[in-house]
């Protein structure tokens, strides 16, 4: 193979990495926003921990 398959191939792989990261990242994020919206149990205690949290620092 040439230099620039090589090249060409690992720069793929990168970007390939780099998006399903971003994917993940943001699936995640839109996950937990939906969860939360539609169970005020789940939303309740996500604000208890968090005002824990806070209360800690």
């Amino acid at each position: 193979m040439s230099e620039e398959v090589v090249l060409g191939f690992a720069v793929g792989v990168v970007v390939a990495g780099v998006v399903l990261l971003v994917l993940d990242i943001v699936g995640t994020w839109v996950l937990e926003h939906l969860v939360l919206h539609l169970s005020p149990a789940l939303r309740e205690r996500a604000r208890r921990e968090r005002e824990q949290d806070e209360s800690e620092e």
